[in-house]
């Protein structure tokens, strides 16, 4: 597992090359900028700030040579 907040720091998928039609880079998103309830303080910065970590997995995905997969994402609180 690897915990970056910017660019990954892999060269491949730990299959190897040989495995990138079974291998994705998974990923997490979540809103950083929170009050102390887990809710954003503002949600143009928050969709900013996820946009950048979108657009800068799908570039990690593609020098690794594999497809991004985002696994979970959203705010910080336990809301319904």
């Amino acid at each position: 597992m690897v915990n970056d907040l910017y660019k990954v720091g892999l060269q491949h998928g730990p299959g190897g090359e040989g495995w990138n039609d079974k291998q994705a880079l998974s990923y997490h998103v979540y809103c950083l900028l929170t009050n102390h309830n887990g809710i954003p303080d503002n949600d143009l910065v928050c969709r900013g700030v996820d946009k950048e970590f979108f657009e800068t997995r799908y570039k990690n995905a593609q020098e690794i040579g594999v497809p991004s997969f985002m696994t979970e994402f959203g705010s910080v609180a336990n809301l319904p």
